[in-house]
């Protein structure tokens, strides 16, 4: 007769996750355009977040340019867990602005990106700032997409 020999997972990592600290650094692109008819102006917006530096506090500069909106914000990227999810959320808080200022206090959590792996786009999630256009102002869903210079990082 055989021996049976049962082998139980040694991590408790669900599947799917990465271990390990998930890297955020690089440019993030949102862009949202308003359905206007032909006799208006275009009214769209561009949204570039690009981190640098190093955990658990990246630096961010998120700048927003479009139809009568610039907003130039110097920030701070905090790695934010919640119990058993290690470094898979990124607040994006105010520090201060650059060159263009707007109405958000230095200490706003302007939103939270959440991945489970580096290869996943985040998903948003809207605090103080939000977007302009509707079908985007729902929290949860992929918005900031990695740029296209950084997408083999």
């Amino acid at each position: 007769m055989g021996v049976v020999t049962a082998c139980a997972p040694t991590s408790s990592t669900p599947v799917g996750f990465e271990t390990g600290p998930l890297d955020w650094r690089g440019t993030y692109e949102f862009y949202e355009e308003a359905d206007v008819g032909a006799e208006e102006p275009p009214q769209f917006w561009a949204y570039e977040l690009q981190i640098s530096g190093d955990a658990p506090d990246y630096d961010a500069r998120l700048t927003v340019n479009g139809f009568q909106t610039a907003i130039d914000a110097l920030c701070v990227g905090r790695v934010s867990a919640r119990e058993n999810e290690e470094d898979r959320r990124l607040e994006i808080i105010l520090r201060s602005y650059g060159e263009f200022e707007s109405h958000y206090q230095p200490g706003a959590v302007l939103f939270v990106l959440e991945r489970e792996s580096a290869e996943q786009t985040p998903r948003t999630f809207w605090r103080e700032l939000s977007p302009n256009i509707e079908k985007y102002q729902k929290s949860g869903g992929e918005y900031f997409k990695r740029a296209q210079a950084d997408s083999n990082q």
